[in-house]
């Protein structure tokens, strides 16, 4: 099978996953590809939904933004918790992508989901 974006062949990854998604188009794209249009939909849109998780690395936990396949991945953030009177807890995070500050927002901890939008330009910037 071959990427409908670069024309690369597709290799199945080593444990599980496919190695291919579809996008919006219904083309298989390979997972770079992936992570360049979720770039894209960054670009276009100032928005985008992605995964924040917490993994352990030697003694310490770490946070990570990542895409579905992790291809597109933004490590070493500052996560702040905090209430939300639904969800229980409410974690707020930031990251730069292209010179910009996003805000990031995930709700409760029965999901990964992060709910990322580009900040304002401040003057600092």
């Amino acid at each position: 099978m071959k990427c409908d974006r670069c024309n690369k062949e597709i290799v199945k990854p080593e444990g599980c996953g496919t190695g291919y998604a579809t996008n919006e188009h219904n083309e298989t794209i390979c997972y770079e590809c992936c992570a360049e249009e979720d770039r894209e939909w960054m670009r276009t849109h100032d928005k985008i939904d992605l995964y924040l998780t917490e993994t352990k690395v030697e003694d310490r936990w770490k946070w990570s933004i990542t895409n579905w396949p992790g291809t597109l991945r933004f490590d070493n953030l500052h996560v702040r918790q905090g209430y939300h009177n639904i969800a229980g807890v409410r974690r707020d995070t930031w990251i730069w992508f292209e010179g910009r500050r996003w805000h990031g927002v995930r709700y409760g901890d029965n999901t990964q989901v992060v709910h990322l939008k580009k900040l304002k330009k401040r003057p600092t910037d």
